[in-house]
């Protein structure tokens, strides 16, 4: 696993965020990060949009996180794999225990 410091640039959906990576000297990269280890509802549902906002709540724009990469694997739609930490809270595991995502490993949903 590898970690890196960054910015929210935006939620993009329930398990979607764009990040603004910090490659020191003040230099950015942005990246899509899918949150690893979940699912979020489509957003063309009441979950999904209800998913959204809670991630959005939780991480405004320019917000400072943590993301740890799994060896920068991507998956296949090309979003690097991650975990977000705020104030050293796992995101990811708090939206599955909120009831706006479930487990999910990469395989056969």
């Amino acid at each position: 696993m590898y970690e890196y410091r960054a910015l929210v640039a935006r939620v993009v959906d329930g398990d979607t965020v764009d990040l603004k990576v910090d490659c020191g000297f003040h230099i950015y990269h942005t990246v899509r990060v899918r949150l690893a280890g979940l699912n979020a509802p489509e957003m063309k549902t009441q979950e999904g949009k209800d998913s959204k906002a809670w991630l959005m709540s939780h991480l405004p724009p320019d917000t400072e996180v943590i993301v740890k990469t799994f060896k920068d694997k991507q998956e296949k739609y090309g979003r690097l794999l991650g975990v977000i930490l705020k104030d050293l809270t796992n995101l990811n595991e708090e939206l599955v225990k909120a009831g706006h995502a479930t487990e999910y490993d990469g395989g056969k949903r």
